[in-house]
C-alpha cells in the first residue's frame, strides 16, 4: 500500500493529538517535530546491572577483561553475575534479551541501536607492597579501542591493606549489535573486590 500520512491542516499551531481512552494526550505534534507525553512508556527492558562474582587476584600489567559467559574459568578473569530483572543473558544468542555474550566471552553484545549510559565501577585492594599500586578500569569497544577510562592509586607498606576505586563512565551511541569490553590493568599486583559492578541502560533508541 502507499504511505499513510497523518498531517494537520497547514497553519501555525495546528496539531495532531493522539489520546488514550481517558482523553490524555500521549503524542502531540508541533509545527516542527512532536512531544511525547509523560504517560507514554517503554517496556521494562533495555537495562542490565551486574557485579563481579568473587574477589579476583589480578597481577597483569596488561588489560584483563571481564567474562560475560557466566563462568570466568581462567586465571585472572572475573565474570559478571547479572542482577534479577536484567535484560541480559550469558549465551551467544540474544534469546529476547538486549544484552548477551558477544563473539568472544569477554565481549558484551548490544542488540538495539541507541544512545546508552555505561558505568564500570571497579574496586580494588593492595596489600604487602612497599610501593605504589596503580589501577585502571576501562570501557572498550570490540576492537580494544578505549572509550572511557578511570584510574586510582594507593600506597601500602609491608603490613597494610589499602583500598581504591576507579569509575569509568560513558555515554555513547552504539549501532545495532555493537560490542563492548570491560578491562582492568594493574601495576604491582592487586585484588579486584567483589563489590565491583557494571551497569548499562538505553537512554534513547535509534534506527
Amino acid at each position: 500500500m502507499a504511505d499513510l500520512i497523518l498531517k494537520p491542516t497547514t497553519g501555525s499551531g495546528n496539531k495532531i493529538i493522539i489520546q488514550d481512552q481517558g482523553g490524555t494526550a500521549f503524542l502531540t505534534s508541533a509545527d516542527s517535530g512532536s512531544v511525547l507525553g509523560d504517560n507514554a512508556y517503554q517496556s521494562n527492558k533495555y537495562w542490565a546491572h551486574g557485579k563481579m562474582n568473587a574477589a579476583t587476584s589480578i597481577t597483569s600489567a596488561s588489560f584483563v577483561y571481564a567474562s560475560f559467559d557466566g563462568t570466568g574459568a581462567t586465571t585472572n578473569v572475573f565474570h559478571i553475575d547479572w542482577a534479577t530483572g536484567s535484560d541480559a543473558n550469558t549465551t551467544t544468542s540474544a534469546s529476547g534479551n538486549n544484552f548477551h555474550q558477544g563473539d568472544a566471552s569477554d565481549r558484551l553484545k548490544i542488540v538495539q541501536a541507541g544512545v546508552y549510559l555505561v558505568v564500570f565501577n571497579a574496586n580494588f585492594s593492595a596489600a604487602g607492597h612497599a610501593y605504589e599500586t596503580f589501577f585502571f578500569a576501562s570501557i572498550q569497544d570490540g576492537s580494544n579501542s578505549v572509550l572511557a577510562v578511570s584510574s586510582d592509586q594507593v600506597s601500602t607498606d609491608s603490613s597494610s591493606t589499602e583500598f581504591g576505586n576507579a569509575n569509568a563512565t560513558l555515554i555513547k551511541h552504539f549501532t545495532a549489535n555493537s560490542e563492548i569490553k570491560l578491562g582492568t590493568k594493574i601495576t604491582n599486583g592487586s585484588v579486584m573486590e567483589p563489590w565491583s559492578h557494571f551497569s548499562i541502560c538505553l537512554i534513547r533508541p535509534t534506527t
